[in-house]
């Protein structure tokens, strides 16, 4: 199973990447320019070796200076780890784990204490590809995937469902289906809490997609590689008070391009900015920053970097660097 789910990341995101290489955990430190400003507090998670995993976070000082800590690793009970969502109202960051199975993990964000398991995944669930959380009611978004037992290349279906974390031993209550077998991977979700609206990414099906927090909306699709511009969407961030929408997508091996477009589906996409991934991988996560006015995103498996540019397509820079075996990661909104 480990190795099934290591060659579903890669064949996601164009990486000819060896997944044996093995990475050693440890703190470290790296200095970024002094022009540095109004970088927010990032997390996200790496491989370690083949099943381990660590959960970093990365802090910059006013004078730019970053900092790049380890918070967990395998020795903790990180495992193979995917998504990663910071909850800093509460000091928690969760993040999915996959050992015996898919489990959804959550330790404090300072990395001190024990980690915890918020929910396992029945039977059937081999595939969470995606989280997201409203802070503000305490409540996660998740997608996952059902495989054909008898043929574990063909999936069955995919939900999105909901979790209430204000309820201890709830459980997930399935908001949209995505049937199979066609292999539409939900590669990214998004909340759009005051219009009580979800957003998601449908990968290899090229489709962005939009429904209600609560399901009873029929999903809408907004934009699809059909239109011709799209190649393989992966990410996608929202802008709900101008009504826009940014999108990932990885147009080549080993580049990627970001997409403006109305958060509604009209119009036609605009693009920001195209550019090469290290080791001929892609982005594989992507941010806002409404209130400072920047968009995040994480380039490549190996030797990669978290990036961030104004809103407007200008501006871009790396944050952080030296980013190895990234997966997932988010942002500190605080």
């Amino acid at each position: 199973m480990k190795n099934q789910l290591l060659n579903r990341l890669c064949a996601l995101l164009f990486a000819p990447v060896i997944f044996s290489a093995i990475f050693i955990s440890c703190k470290k430190s790296s200095h970024s320019p002094t022009t540095l400003s109004s970088v927010r507090t990032a997390y996200w998670t790496g491989m370690e070796g083949l099943d381990g995993g660590i959960v970093f976070r990365g802090t910059t000082k006013q004078d730019g200076t970053t900092k790049i800590d380890t918070l967990y690793s395998t020795a903790d009970g990180v495992y193979v780890p995917f998504s990663v969502v910071v909850d800093g109202t509460r000091g928690l960051v969760y993040w999915i784990n996959y050992k015996d199975g898919a489990e959804i993990k959550r330790a404090t964000t300072d990395g001190s204490g024990s980690v915890s398991t918020v929910h396992t995944f029945g039977k059937g669930a081999d595939w969470c590809t995606e989280m997201a959380l409203d802070v503000k009611h305490n409540v996660l978004y998740v997608a996952y995937e059902f495989y054909d037992p008898a043929d574990p290349v063909t999936i069955v279906k995919e939900e999105i469902a909901s979790l209430d974390l204000n309820t201890p031993g709830a459980q997930l209550v399935t908001l949209y289906t995505v049937p199979g077998p066609e292999r539409n991977i939900i590669s990214d979700i998004k909340l759009d809490t005051v219009d009580k609206k979800i957003y998601w990414v449908e990968s290899e099906g090229g489709k962005i997609r939009q429904g209600s927090l609560d399901g009873t909306q029929t999903a809408v699709t907004l934009f699809t590689k059909a239109d011709g511009v799209l190649k393989v969407p992966f990410r996608i961030a929202i802008d709900p008070g101008r009504g826009k929408l940014y999108i990932n997508d990885n147009v080549s091996i080993g580049r990627h391009r970001i997409y403006l477009g109305d958060i509604d589906g009209g119009g036609s996409l605009t693009s920001l900015i195209e550019e090469g991934v290290p080791n001929n991988g892609g982005v594989l996560d992507m941010e806002v920053d409404l209130s400072r006015g920047f968009l995040y995103w994480m380039n490549s498996i190996d030797d990669g970097a978290i990036r961030r540019m104004k809103l407007d397509g200008s501006g871009a820079e790396t944050v952080y660097s030296n980013i190895h075996m990234g997966n997932y990661m988010d942002i500190d909104l605080r």
